[in-house]
């Protein structure tokens, strides 16, 4: 008893000291010789004077009724402890008698490293909450211009048409220019428009989850692109191949329309950026990895990117490449990482300028399709 460092004491039926050990004597500030008879009530300077403990502790030798982790608060000369008490009913030997076992348990610093825990947490939940306030009014402002910034831009278009078809060929050629510009320009602002409206539409929209088959997406995906390409090179005279190599694709729970945005980013931009590679060669790839997550990989031989911008890639309206070399808003990729987020995984590349691109993203295991009947 006396080589333990837990606070222990031995309490007869009226609640006096009938033995106790060095360590509840140094957290009372006993004397030993002192101390055994001495009632409970009037060991540390108030410390037991709480009635309603002294009933707890009176009821586990009358009544058997064990404490367990009981927390008590005490103070002594305007100091606050908070005490874990356990307590339980032991027989003496040699005799009939029985005293209450008590163990006293010091967990002030404990309750104030949980307090501030607490309350960290509550301030984070306050962050959280106004960063998500501010989220959804930015998306919410977002779509309303992006929506309000439609007719005023189906006039621009509208009417530089229509002046163009006026002037007709008394028009000088600065004027065709100054037209064409006109036109272009609103074109690729109504693309622009289009895309902030699908970004916004991807953190808003409520999430319908149910198993998605990859393998399709991907092959629905690039039948849509061969097409595209079939009916630019009908146009432009002029044919682009690409081998595509696809490995097989499991099935995930995921959303469907969302996990259809992704792949399309990722494999538009595959074809868009290996435009001048002939033939383009794009691989899709996949590896369950060890917690049982998905990871899927698209890789082409086009024309990469310097890793150091590489911070900049899923940014809105950040791009690594000339508009006039390669079309587009800026918006694809930040689309799929918010995707990729809401769905809890997440997405980063590697590339090397002039040697092609390789994307990864992975998605957590939460979204494993139950499919025990697919292999019946």
């Amino acid at each position: 008893l006396h080589t333990v460092r837990e606070p222990i004491v031995l309490l007869d039926r009226d609640l006096r000291v009938q033995l106790h050990n060095p360590a509840f004597a140094e957290l009372y500030g006993l004397q030993d010789e002192r101390a055994d008879g001495t009632l409970l009530a009037d060991v540390g300077e108030g410390a037991w004077q709480d009635p309603v403990v002294r009933q707890r502790l009176s009821d586990v030798l009358l009544r058997g009724r064990e404490l367990w982790d009981f927390e008590h608060e005490q103070r002594t000369d305007g100091t606050v402890r908070y005490m874990l008490i356990n307590a339980r009913r032991m027989p003496l030997p040699d005799t009939d008698d029985e005293v209450v076992l008590m163990t006293v348990s010091d967990v002030t610093v404990q309750r104030a490293v949980q307090w501030r825990v607490e309350e960290l947490n509550r301030q984070l939940e306050g962050k959280v909450a106004q960063v998500s306030e501010v989220n959804r009014e930015l998306e919410a402002f977002s779509y309303s211009v992006s929506h309000d910034l439609r007719a005023p831009l189906r006039h621009v278009a509208g009417f530089s048409d229509k002046l163009s078809r006026h002037l007709g060929e008394g028009a000088d050629e600065k004027s065709h220019h100054y037209l064409d510009v006109i036109s272009g320009s609103a074109r690729r602002m109504a693309a622009l428009i289009d895309d902030l409206l699908v970004y916004s539409r991807l953190g808003r929209a409520a999430m319908r989850q149910q198993a998605v088959d990859m393998q399709t997406l991907v092959a629905d995906t690039r039948a849509m692109l061969d097409a595209n390409l079939k009916t630019d090179a009908e146009s432009s005279g002029v044919a682009h191949h690409v081998e595509w190599n696809i490995a097989p694709l499991p099935i995930v729970v995921a959303d469907e329309n969302m996990m259809r945005q992704v792949w399309l980013n990722l494999l538009g931009n595959a074809v868009k950026y290996s435009g001048n590679r002939e033939p383009a060669q794009i691989r899709v790839d996949y590896q369950q990895q060890a917690d049982g997550g998905h990871q899927f990989t698209v890789s082409d031989n086009g024309a990469g990117f310097d890793m150091a911008y590489a911070g900049k890639l899923f940014g809105v309206f950040q791009r690594l490449h000339k508009a006039s070399d390669y079309p587009g808003t800026g918006i694809g990729l930040a689309s799929v990482r918010r995707v990729l987020t809401r769905h809890g995984g997440r997405i980063w590349a590697e590339a090397a300028p002039d040697a092609g691109a390789t994307f990864h993203f992975y998605l957590p295991p939460a979204l494993d399709a139950v499919n025990q009947g697919s292999s019946a």
